[in-house]
């Protein structure tokens, strides 16, 4: 009896091992089931959640820019220039009107408004190089001042001249080819270094029959400069033209 009984309590002990050992598989199998359901409800939520991004960034790929066109005027820009130009979309713009020129410059007796285009914040804190890659100055006679200090066209080109070295010359017009411009392309010393140089030179008489002369200038201008400036002036006109 005393064997039987051990073998009975023995036999139960492994039973109930046993039984406790399936318990754990399947709370085991049941586990790694639910988490292969959350695994597989994860990367179902995951795949829509892809779905939706896709479908959104098609959507902005439809959506118009914030630059529809290669170009702004300075139309749109609301400036107070009697003319028209283009510049490459993005840029910023500066306009400073009715400044006189320094002292001792050779150019008294006359005005100058400036307009700065640049691809990056005009920012006029000192430093060396021109403030901006693109520089439009429009010159015309002091109204303050008696006579006419402004030159002829020929005679200002011929001043230009002197500035540079190592110049060809050109002349192109403008799209509507009512202007032509005077294209100098050459070397500049500025900064104790020479440097490649573009200045642009035209005259137009503008609706408040003020004549003036234009003269855009780019130093060490690179290919992108070069083209925005040459677009700049061949898109020259005044407002109806």
């Amino acid at each position: 009896m005393v064997l039987a009984s051990g073998a009975a309590a023995a036999g139960w002990s492994i039973g109930h091992s046993g039984h406790s050992r399936i318990g754990a598989l399947e709370r085991r199998v049941h586990m790694l089931e639910s988490s292969s359901s959350a695994l597989t409800a994860e990367r179902d939520m995951l795949k829509a959640e892809r779905n939706r991004l896709e479908a959104r960034l098609a959507a902005l790929d439809r959506t118009p820019s914030a630059c529809p066109e290669d170009t702004r005027s300075t139309r749109d820009a609301r400036l107070l220039a009697l003319f028209i130009v283009e510049y490459p979309c993005g840029w910023n713009v500066l306009e400073e009107p009715l400044q006189k020129p320094p002292m001792g410059s050779g150019r008294d007796g006359l005005e100058v408004d400036h307009l700065f285009f640049s691809a990056l914040p005009i920012s006029k804190a000192p430093r060396e190089g021109p403030l901006t890659e693109i520089t439009l100055d429009t010159w015309y006679d002091d109204a303050d001042v008696e006579g006419d200090a402004l030159p002829t066209i020929d005679a200002w080109i011929v001043e230009a001249r002197t500035r540079m070295t190592a110049i060809t010359e050109s002349t192109i017009k403008t799209g509507s080819g009512a202007t032509t411009i005077r294209k100098l392309a050459g070397t500049m010393t500025a900064f104790d270094e020479a440097r490649p140089a573009l200045i642009y030179l035209w005259e137009f008489t503008g609706p408040d029959g003020v004549r003036r002369i234009c003269e855009a200038f780019a130093l060490d201008p690179g290919a992108t400069i070069t083209n925005a400036i040459e677009r700049l002036v061949r898109s020259f006109r005044l407002p109806g033209g």
